[in-house]
C-alpha cells in the first residue's frame, strides 16, 4: 500500500509529467507501445483503488484508450505527428 502518504495530487502530478504530455505518449507508443499500455493499466489501477481521483475527464477518458493494441496506439501517434 501507500501508507496514506501519497496524495491524489501526486498521482495528478506524475500523470500530467508522463502520459498526461503528449510528445512523451506518442514516444512511448513508438518505441514501446507495452510499456505504455502498462502505464495506463498502473494508473487505472490506482484510479480503481481509490488512491487517485483525477479531477478532469479527459485523463479519464485517455485511459479508457487502452483498449487499443500497441499497433493502434503507435498508428495513432504516427498520424498525429
Amino acid at each position: 500500500a501507500l501508507a496514506e502518504v501519497v496524495g491524489s495530487h501526486h498521482f495528478d502530478l506524475y500523470f500530467d509529467a508522463t502520459l498526461g504530455d503528449e510528445t512523451v505518449r506518442d514516444f512511448l507508443a513508438n518505441a514501446n507501445p507495452e510499456a505504455l499500455r502498462q502505464m495506463r493499466a498502473r494508473f487505472e489501477a490506482m484510479r480503481e483503488y481509490g488512491y487517485w481521483k483525477p479531477l478532469r475527464n479527459s485523463v479519464i477518458a485517455m485511459l479508457a484508450q487502452d483498449s487499443l493494441s500497441p499497433e493502434e496506439d503507435a498508428r495513432n501517434a504516427r498520424l498525429a505527428s
